[in-house]
């Protein structure tokens, strides 16, 4: 769903997860710095949203087969817990 993204790492970065979409979904830069492309806080009601609201920019495809995948369990409620501690 999202066009903008890092392309270009500093030297001390580590990329912990990507996909097909995005090279560097995940990265850890030194011991202090986590960057997260996607938004695993967002809950599938509100992800479900932004789909519909952009179907005619991505597509019907990439719409439906992103639909069919909120039905897989998530993590929202962990990566909210990371990110408050982180910000504690």
């Amino acid at each position: 769903m999202h066009q903008d993204q890092v392309v270009a790492l500093p030297p001390d970065s580590v990329v912990l997860g990507s996909t097909d979409h995005c090279e560097n979904a995940v990265v850890q830069i030194g011991t202090s710095m986590l960057g997260i492309q996607a938004h695993p806080e967002f809950p599938g009601e509100y992800v479900e949203a932004l789909l519909h609201a952009r179907e005619e920019r991505i597509g019907h495809d990439v719409v439906e087969a992103a639909l069919a995948s909120l039905d897989a369990p998530r993590d929202e409620p962990t990566a909210v817990e990371w990110m408050l501690r982180f910000l504690r």
